[in-house]
C-alpha cells in the first residue's frame, strides 16, 4: 500500500481554489472608480470643497452624490449633494463634522412607456462609494476644557502621592 502511486487530482483541487480565491481578490481592483476631494486631502466643516467622481481616470457625468454624516449610528443623516458636471465634479459645504460617507448614483434610464426617469425609493446603480473624514475647522472648547481638568487631577494626585509617599 505504501508504494501504490499518488493521484494528482488533489493538487489539481488545490489549484483551482487558489486560482478562484486570486480571481476574487483581483476583481475588485479591476474596476477603479473612485470618489475623493479635488485638492484637500481632508474636507473641514463649514468650508465649501469640490468632490470629483471618476471611473478608470475618466469622470462620471450626471450621476447622484449623496452624503451621510454618522453612518452607521442613530444620528445619521443623509442628503443629496446634487449632479455631477462633465468633469464628475459637484460643490460640497460639510455641515457636520466626523466620518460620513458619500456615494455616487447613475440615475435610471428613461424608460418611453413609463415617461419617468426614476422609480420611488430607488437611487439608481451604485457607482462608487466612499468614507471620508471631516474634520472641525479648529479644536472643540469643551474637549480642551476637559482635558485640561483631566491632566490636572492626575498630576495633583501624582504630586500628592510623591508627598505623602516620601513622609
Amino acid at each position: 500500500m505504501r508504494n501504490q502511486p499518488r493521484s494528482s487530482g488533489g493538487r489539481v483541487v488545490v489549484a483551482a481554489c487558489v486560482a478562484v480565491l486570486c480571481a476574487g481578490l483581483l476583481a475588485p481592483l479591476a474596476r477603479a472608480a473612485t470618489l475623493s476631494l479635488e485638492s484637500e486631502a481632508w474636507a473641514r466643516r463649514g468650508h465649501p470643497t469640490t468632490l470629483v467622481a471618476r471611473d478608470d481616470d475618466a469622470p462620471l457625468p450626471g450621476v447622484d452624490v449623496y452624503v451621510t454624516y454618522a453612518p452607521g449610528s442613530e444620528v445619521s443623516e443623509r442628503a443629496l449633494l446634487g449632479r455631477t458636471d462633465d468633469a464628475g465634479r459637484v460643490g460640497w459645504t460639510p455641515a457636520r463634522g466626523g466620518v460620513v460617507t458619500v456615494e455616487a448614483w447613475r440615475p435610471h434610464e428613461v424608460d418611453p412607456d413609463e415617461g419617468c426617469a426614476e422609480r420611488p425609493g430607488d437611487d439608481g446603480e451604485l457607482a462608487v462609494r466612499a468614507q471620508l473624514q471631516v474634520r472641525y475647522p479648529s479644536p472643540p472648547g469643551g474637549a480642551l476644557a476637559m482635558l485640561t481638568i483631566a491632566g490636572t487631577i492626575l498630576l495633583g494626585g501624582l504630586f500628592l502621592s510623591v508627598r505623602y509617599a516620601r513622609a
